[in-house]
């Protein structure tokens, strides 16, 4: 089976418009321990730069390019 990786995006209300910043990527564990990871990134991110109307977007590539077709898209 191929590695499947998992992506976070980080979206919240800038001055003038909705920003978003795009991390990863997580290997995805069978034993779901990548989401303890993630979740312990969000933590510290949250602590440190926590932003207004702060929204979180995990998703899975679909292709080679998903991930910059994402990080474009934001």
């Amino acid at each position: 089976m191929a590695e499947q990786l998992v992506f976070v995006t980080i979206e919240w209300d800038g001055p003038k418009r909705r920003e978003a910043d795009p991390f990863g990527p997580w290997t995805v564990r069978e034993d779901g321990s990548h989401l303890a990871e993630i979740q312990d990134f969000l933590k510290r991110w949250r602590d440190t730069e926590a932003k207004p109307g702060m929204t979180v977007v995990m998703w899975l590539p679909t292709s080679p390019d998903a991930y910059e077709q994402r990080a474009a898209s934001t």
